[in-house]
């Protein structure tokens, strides 16, 4: 009988199994618990931190910005919507004459020859069977969604440089804040895996809606899949990049209110001075969030707009003259529904981060009591001056300004009118 049997058939097994656990007999078929164990955590650790390398959380703060959302940028770059070059594993750029922009060049035909064939099966496909009018309201919809991919040029080539700079500018904001002790790491981690998770929701949802009421073709299968990838890689781009803001809003107002109950008057003096500079950064980067996607971002809520539009039309129309079936309803209502919930998120994660990096940030230091806190109240009268002087504000250059109100009240509107015209 060898060691390893001694154990199984000795009277005193229980003991012997406690023992084991512990790492203090090797002779239980031959492993050492305690090892195994350590050669498992040691084996977890390369693990993650093959996961941490890949997503480079350990990288300096120079271009923290950039490596927060590289998964997501190149997403957008593999789909040919931002041709930028990559300069020693860090720095960006764009050149139009480089291999990103040929590659961005030759899948923008590739795609565009894709949906051209997508749009020819579809009218034909309509003039030969006739269909019924909640089926082309639902086709009508997907089409005026994936015309995106004609406009690629004149939205996303043209606003690379602008993002380019604005990633720039993200960076130079996220070290200042680095350097003062104010850190927001961990939403590195979550945009890796949002960027996993996106790409094979985004298709589930696309088969399973165009599954419902009509015929999957390759062609209409790529080119939707295309637009799908990119918007919603954008819009996470959009919530991530504004949820920052919020984090660094929150860390600068908790390091301000520190400041003024401080005993250090000399250093809280010092420390709102430089708080005061740090949310001139912040708001800037906050303002110019709209200007920087403006072309793209337009493009997008006109699309998705027209597409709210049909689809809510046929569904409404189709209740009332109970014409059409229940897998017309759910068809029309997944696209009613996906175009208003990616609406709705773009225009709350701006207002949120205006109220937060604005509004509640003026509230929060006229709430403290700084008359018994602070000897010298001014400073901090100087940084609510700037506040008020120049608030965050995020719109379409100009064009269409982000907030929950518009939402809620152009939808009732709308609502309201088809039920008019229905009624009617």
């Amino acid at each position: 009988m060898n060691s390893s049997d001694r154990i199984f058939f000795s009277p005193n097994y229980e003991y012997n199994i406690k023992a084991t656990s512990t790492g203090l007999y090797r002779n239980y078929i031959g492993v050492n618990v305690k090892k195994t164990t350590e050669f498992r955590k040691k084996n977890n650790s390369r693990i993650f931190s093959w996961i941490f390398n890949l997503i480079n959380v350990d990288h300096n703060p120079e271009n923290l910005y950039y490596y927060q959302m590289k998964p997501l940028l190149l997403i957008l770059r593999a789909l040919g919507r931002f041709p930028f070059s990559i300069e020693n594993e860090c720095d960006i750029s764009f050149k139009f004459c480089s291999f990103s922009m040929a590659y961005a060049i030759l899948f923008y035909m590739f795609q565009t020859l894709c949906t051209c064939m997508s749009f020819w099966n579809f009218f034909t496909e309509q003039i030969k069977r006739n269909s019924d009018f909640d089926h082309f309201i639902f086709w009508a919809s997907v089409l005026s969604f994936v015309t995106n991919n004609f406009i690629v040029p004149f939205t996303y080539w043209l606003d690379t440089p602008r993002i380019i700079k604005y990633i720039q500018k993200m960076n130079v904001v996220l070290k200042n804040f680095h350097n003062f002790g104010l850190n927001s790491d961990k939403l590195m981690v979550i945009i890796f895996g949002m960027a996993i998770i996106s790409i094979p929701i985004s298709l589930l949802f696309m088969v399973i809606e165009l599954n419902i009421l009509g015929t999957l073709n390759s062609n209409f299968l790529l080119s939707f899949a295309f637009v799908l990838i990119s918007n919603v890689s954008l819009l996470l781009i959009w919530c991530a990049t504004l949820q920052q803001i919020r984090t660094l809003g929150a860390l600068l107002l908790n390091t301000v209110q520190k400041a003024v109950y401080s005993r250090n008057h000399k250093h809280a003096i010092q420390t709102i001075i430089k708080a005061r500079k740090l949310w001139l950064q912040l708001s800037e980067v906050t303002s110019t969030i709209g200007y920087t996607f403006c072309r793209i971002s337009l493009t997008v809520h006109i699309s998705l707009f027209i597409s709210f539009v049909l689809s809510t039309y046929g569904f409404i129309s189709s209740l009332v003259t109970s014409d059409a079936k229940l897998k017309s309803h759910i068809g029309l209502i997944l696209v009613a529904s996906a175009t208003f919930i990616s609406t709705f998120f773009v225009n709350d994660a701006a207002h949120r981060a205006v109220d937060k990096v604005g509004v509640k940030f003026k509230e929060a230091i006229l709430k403290m009591e700084v008359e018994n806190a602070l000897p010298n109240a001014d400073i901090l009268q100087k940084f609510l001056q700037t506040i008020s002087y120049r608030p965050p504000l995020i719109n379409f250059d100009g064009f269409l300004d982000l907030n929950r109100q518009i939402v809620v009240s152009v939808s009732i509107d709308y609502y309201s009118l088809i039920l008019y015209i229905n009624v009617m």
